[in-house]
């Protein structure tokens, strides 16, 4: 695993003046797969595919051990900037439309529906056609689960029990579809698994890596305890 030695300097930098201390630093893919999947599905052979906001990780499971990880430097965010530009909007108002009336499965979206975009800079709101906003999402969603598919390759890895789709981005309503529909093998919705408590925040894709990384720390706390 490679990775960019000035950000990770950077994110350290940032926690340390927040107080806090840096124990440890966990690829993304490899803290999420920690939440979401179970050891039967690494054991089966399984891809987690975690969209995230500014990239989209993969880390492919199989025998109960890692096989592959990879990055492709698109997400939500893309997503959301698409969204903004095809409907001449801001950013905020792009993601809210995204998250509220977006969808990724074109197919679902009756012809005559709309939505309301909020003006800008005080311009009035105006109505869009819905088919365009889930058009726009569908594309650059498609893009990004074919660019993952180019990535593992055909027949490369042999994913028994599928894909976990997981992340922020896989929030999208008609995401897991359209995965299925790409990638041709069952996709389920990655949720975090085991944690308790007040989980009733924290039960949703977009928190399976802060979850992981939390399962990550604890484990290696009870490793140095049983050492001491």
């Amino acid at each position: 695993v490679t990775g960019a030695v000035t950000a990770a300097q950077n994110i350290c930098r940032s926690i340390l003046r927040a107080g806090l201390e840096v124990r440890d630093i966990a690829l993304e893919p490899l803290a999420s797969s920690c939440a979401v999947l179970d050891a039967d599905e690494r054991h089966m052979g399984v891809c987690l595919v975690d969209v995230g906001g500014g990239t989209t990780d993969i880390a492919v499971f199989s025998r109960g051990g890692i096989r592959f990880t990879g990055v492709i430097g698109l997400g939500g965010q893309n997503v959301t900037s698409d969204v903004a530009i095809g409907l001449r909007t801001g950013w905020p108002i792009a993601e809210k439309l995204k998250c509220t009336w977006g969808t990724a499965a074109l197919a679902t979206v009756g012809d005559g529906e709309t939505v309301e975009v909020p003006g800008v800079a005080g311009r009035p709101p105006q109505r869009a056609s819905r088919r365009l906003l889930a058009d726009i999402i569908e594309a650059r969603m498609e893009e990004i689960f074919v660019l993952v598919r180019n990535q593992l390759g055909a027949g490369r890895f042999e994913l028994g029990a599928g894909i976990a789709l997981t992340g922020g981005g896989a929030l999208i309503d008609g995401a897991v579809e359209l995965a299925e529909r790409v990638f041709e093998v069952p996709v389920r919705l990655g949720v975090p698994r085991g944690a308790v408590g007040m989980v009733e925040g924290i039960d949703s894709p977009a928190y399976a890596t802060a979850v992981g990384l939390a399962r990550l720390a604890g484990e290696r706390g009870e490793r140095e305890n049983e050492q001491w």
